[in-house]
């Protein structure tokens, strides 16, 4: 699944705007737009809102993806695949700490742990 034409609204009035066909992406603060980035440096920017998060690097192609966070909560999760596409698999929170992401098919990319 690919969210280049839809808005993906994050936290109250922030919101993640994809910038068609390129990879990029902008963030919206209201009406104020803050930066250009891709969505790996949008995620790593949300950090400014004081809350845990971990970035997981899946380095090999696999259709299942056992996470190990240490954020000590059932954390949300959002998945992309090299190509900056997000991908929707099935979720099961194992303990507060680690999770398992199920996929139709395997792929390497990341998991944005928040």
């Amino acid at each position: 699944m690919n969210i280049y034409n839809q808005d993906v609204s994050i936290l109250g009035d922030l919101t993640i705007n994809p910038v068609n066909g390129t990879g990029d992406f902008v963030i919206l603060d209201g009406t104020n737009v803050i930066k250009y980035r891709t969505i790996a440096e949008v995620i790593a920017d949300l950090s400014i809102v004081n809350d845990k998060n971990y970035v997981h690097d899946q380095t090999i192609s696999s259709a299942t993806w056992n996470i190990s966070h240490g954020l000590n909560k059932k954390a949300s999760v959002m998945v992309v695949d090299s190509a900056n596409s997000v991908v929707i698999g099935q979720i099961e929170y194992i303990d507060d700490n680690n999770i398992t992401l199920t996929f139709n098919g395997g792929f390497s990319g990341y998991a944005y742990i928040n």
